[in-house]
């Protein structure tokens, strides 16, 4: 598991949303180990195999997010195979939005805030290059699209 203070370390927590926290107790439910940081979006969760690092974002019905460039520079630097990281830009609601995955934040981006010091995302533009930035309906479309599905076993009786 990622060792979340290491990276995330000397940052001010920042509080999840509603739909981010419904996220993480969505994929508790379907048997994932979520580690996180108190109050924090950024989270990450393991399935049996490697851990995936989700940097996740809520947009109630904007269509706009923001993901600061410091936490993308602190995962390009730290989190290497077989870590996979990534944005989940959650659209008004848990288990509905976009997965980018970490190597395609940058190429995504709509524009950066020098302001800010985030990258931009707007859902228009997302939609049209969903090749590098795939959208999820449901938290099984997620757990496919970000690979963690892949190493759940379930037996049915």
């Amino acid at each position: 598991m990622i060792d979340l203070e290491e990276l995330l370390g000397g940052l001010a927590p920042l509080s999840s949303g509603n739909f981010v926290r419904q996220l993480k107790n969505r994929l508790k439910k379907e048997g994932l180990e979520i580690a996180e940081k108190s109050g924090a979006k950024y989270f990450a969760a393991c399935s049996g195999g490697p851990t995936v690092m989700l940097l996740s974002h809520e947009s109630t019905d904007h269509g706009f997010w923001g993901i600061r460039a410091d936490i993308v520079e602190r995962c390009l630097e730290k989190l290497h195979e077989p870590t996979l990281w990534g944005a989940v830009l959650l659209d008004g609601s848990a288990t509905r939005g976009f997965w980018i995955p970490g190597h395609h934040i940058k190429l995504t981006a709509d524009s950066f805030s020098a302001v800010n010091q985030q990258h931009l995302f707007h859902k228009n533009r997302l939609m049209v290059i969903e090749s590098l930035c795939p959208y999820f309906i449901g938290i099984h479309d997620f757990l496919e699209k970000t690979g963690l599905g892949s190493r759940i076993t379930k037996i049915e009786i």
